[in-house]
């Protein structure tokens, strides 16, 4: 299938795997590079179970290939041994998922999606996450010293330098692994014991061999002092800590701590490396760093978060966590918080492995968000040559060290490898072209059109066929999901332009008959509404629609006045980040109070029209209906158009192609525009420092540089925008299916 296009023309992260034998990883993936991708798996097998594939049609007639190929899973199966028992795999690839299961357990069924495994050190990206978000809320800084922070504390320094947070969580502190001095008095559960008095008196007499900040040290020691660190910070215990802003949020509702806390029902027997049963590790103030327990069914969840899959308020927080900080103990690797990333050809990965007595585990995926594995294993040997052989599709031939032979050569030109991109007229590489295609074959997406902008060049693909049979061009019309909410932060930032409100300004004084809730004195501002800092929640707990299919559709100002009315904010506007739909509903209405008209009348007015929006609306009833894509669900049935009445600042503005290729060049600064001062101010995070959330962007980070961008889904639509901070590329992507498309959109974005 090739792509339909037309053309307008227009005047560091890294990857995965602490390893040593890195060589030899490459050396299993050069030979496995010439099948994958072409190979086929027989999914009833007894080697292995396909467990979850939650993003396939269920009415599908052909079944889509598996995402480990018949030769991945035979070197797989090679690497497990016969000493191993147990081990799940779960891939994400696209917006399809996929679990894997390998032997037995010791009760002799197969380990499955809700089987439980200790995780080890894999704990510490959801420690770094906590702190990523802490950051983000303002309630502590990575430049912010370990002391300030435990003043009872006698942390050690070296040269005039403190230890500060940044290097807690790179592992970079100077700090050893543990403490030398400590005898276990249980070597098969050597941390049971070990408390805080032993830590804090280690503390004081240890002397740093290292400056802070030089060199790497597996951070047993580091990360237990960061758990302590947040407490402090959030005046919260560190296991409420990640199972409220963690584990909750996310859905792992089967993730706990603390072992003792798990259901013994579905806790696999973890293994020593011979194969000897092993006692589950309390890890006790080492928790922060590798005591929690999951299973395949959250991990995927978890995964999916990272890849930009879910709609998660977490999701500044991760990016966060995915940039580098400082160097590897490697040539060629980076740590991020919680993360090591490296290159591997021409993509950047990022991974985390654990172990602890009788488990292994390991999560990697591509730093575009395309491509994720979890491993889970009931035996205390390391799995990430596993995770290699899971996570990558191809390895490029041309590997230093590595002498590949001509049959090899000749076989890879048959297989899904990643061609380096040659100089052409295309705007997005035959590759990634190739994955558009696939999401068309393998009935995930009906329809998608693609817009990209690189410097003064602009193209339009179009993919797969509309409910007409015609394919999707650049007057198209689809619903944008919450990418209106980057609008509605743009008419924010217009209105301060022109002096209408400033930033600081209370909400109160926008709706003076509303009851806008206030805490300790501190009132709700527009910033806090436009940041997700205000306190209220995502949904309105009066939200009780008469028509599921539309949920928002008979939602009115005098539930909205009635909720808010009602509501007692759990904590202080400004302190903490919670994506909230409310918030924005708010915001948008107070913007249109402010300027005596509606939400509606004032997007046209002050950005549709001034940016030559000429086919976008506010109200999807208002859309041609012979240019309106019919929107299907995730199982592409059709559904109904949503209706947002007052929370149409949430989601409601449907557009086209060549609208939002406008939209996009204005952002990227390529517009000649009166919106441009406004526009740069939407783009500056909020506060500052946080390097998250603007007036409705997300800013992030990828191995093409940093990079604004933001997320939409409807009933029946999707969509995607992102451009990056320099203005040199930018693309978005629109379907007519309730698919993400934000992975396939960073693919574009970064090719």
């Amino acid at each position: 299938m090739n792509a339909q296009k037309y053309c307008i023309p227009s005047p560091l992260l890294h990857s995965p795997i602490r390893s040593t034998r890195l060589a030899s990883m490459v050396g299993v993936l050069v030979l496995l590079g010439a099948s994958w991708g072409c190979g086929t798996s027989d999914t009833n097998s007894p080697a292995h179970e396909d467990v979850t594939n939650q993003d396939v049609a269920s009415d599908a007639q052909d079944p889509p290939p598996p995402l480990l190929a018949a030769s991945q899973i035979e070197k797989i199966e090679t690497l497990v041994g016969p000493n191993s028992s147990a081990m799940i795999v779960a891939v994400v690839d696209g917006n399809r998922s996929q679990i894997y299961s390998f032997g037995e357990l010791d009760s002799g069924e197969k380990p499955d999606g809700q089987t439980l495994f200790e995780l080890g050190d894999t704990t510490k990206s959801f420690s770094a996450l906590l702190l990523a978000d802490a950051v983000l809320a303002g309630e502590l800084t990575l430049e912010q010293p370990v002391q300030e922070l435990l003043p009872d504390f006698e942390i050690p320094t070296r040269n005039g330098l403190e230890i500060s947070v940044e290097h807690l969580a790179t592992e970079h502190s100077g700090l050893p692994s543990v403490d030398r001095n400590y005898q276990p008095y249980d070597p098969a559960n050597p941390y049971v014991d070990y408390e805080l008095a032993m830590l804090k008196s280690f503390l004081a007499d240890h002397e740093l061999e290292s400056d802070p900040g030089t060199n790497y040290s597996n951070g047993y020691i580091s990360y237990a002092l960061l758990g302590y660190a947040l407490e402090e910070a959030t005046n919260t215990d560190y296991a409420t800590l990640i199972k409220t802003r963690i584990l909750e949020p996310l859905g792992m509702s089967a993730s706990v701590i603390d072992v003792r806390e798990a259901d013994a029902s579905r806790l696999a027997q973890g293994h020593a490396n011979g194969g000897r049963p092993m006692p589950n590790w309390d890890f006790g103030i080492f928790a922060p760093s590798s005591g929690l327990v999951s299973n395949g069914e959250d991990m995927l969840r978890y995964l999916k978060a990272h890849l930009g899959q879910l709609d998660t308020p977490l999701y500044p927080a991760m990016q966060l966590t995915h940039q580098a900080f400082a160097e590897g103990r490697n040539e060629g690797y980076l740590y991020g918080l919680g993360w090591e990333i490296m290159s591997f050809g021409d993509h950047g990965f990022l991974s985390r492995e654990g172990r602890s007595g009788g488990y292994a585990s390991y999560i990697g995926m591509y730093a575009d968000g395309s491509r994720g594995v979890v491993i889970l294993s009931n035996i205390a040997s390391s799995v990430s040559m596993v995770g290699m052989v899971s996570l990558f599709r191809s390895v490029d031939e041309d590997i230093p060290g590595e002498d590949v032979s001509q049959e090899d050569e000749s076989d890879a030109d048959d297989a899904d490898t990643i061609p380096d991109v040659e100089e052409s007229e295309e705007l997005l590489s035959d590759w990634t072209i190739t994955q558009f295609e696939r999401a068309i074959e393998e009935r995930t997406h009906p329809a998608i059109l693609v817009a990209v902008v690189d410097g003064e060049r602009s193209q339009f693909y179009s993919f797969g066929t509309l409910d007409s049979g015609e394919a999707p061009d650049g007057q198209t019309l689809f619903e944008l999901g919450f990418i209106t909410k980057t609008f509605t932060g743009l008419l924010l930032a217009d209105a301060i332009e022109t002096g209408e409100v400033t930033l600081e300004q209370p909400v109160q004084e926008l709706l003076p008959d509303f009851e806008i809730p206030t805490r300790n004195g501190l009132e709700i501002t527009l910033e806090h509404l436009a940041t997700h800092r205000s306190g209220l929640p995502d949904r309105p707990s009066n939200l009780h629609p008469t028509n599921i299919s539309n949920p928002y559709a008979d939602y009115n100002v005098a539930q909205l006045k009635s909720f808010l009315a009602g509501y007692i904010l759990p904590r202080d506007p400004g302190a903490l980040f919670e994506h909230s739909n409310v918030g924005y509903a708010v915001l948008g209405y107070a913007l249109g109070e402010r300027a005596n008209s509606d939400y509606a009348t004032l997007l046209e007015a002050r950005i549709f029209e001034p940016l030559g929006m000429v086919g976008t609306l506010a109200d999807v009833n208002d859309a041609d209906p012979t240019l309106l894509a019919n929107g299907h669900s995730p199982v592409n049935r059709a559904v109904v158009n949503w209706e947002f009445s007052v929370l149409a600042p949430i989601g409601a503005v449907v557009s086209n192609g060549d609208d939002m290729m406008r939209y996009l060049k204005a952002n990227m600064g390529l517009l000649d525009t009166p919106l441009s001062p406004a526009i740069e101010l939407a783009k500056q995070p909020r506060p500052p420092e946080s390097m998250g959330v603007g007036l409705g962007w997300t800013k992030g980070w990828s191995d093409s540089g940093y990079y604004f961008g933001y997320s939409g889904l409807t009933s029946g639509h999707a969509s995607y925008i992102g451009f990056m901070a320099d203005g040199s590329r930018g693309v978005v992507v629109l379907t007519n299916i309730s698919s993400p498309v934000g992975s396939l959109g960073m693919r574009a974005l970064t090719d």
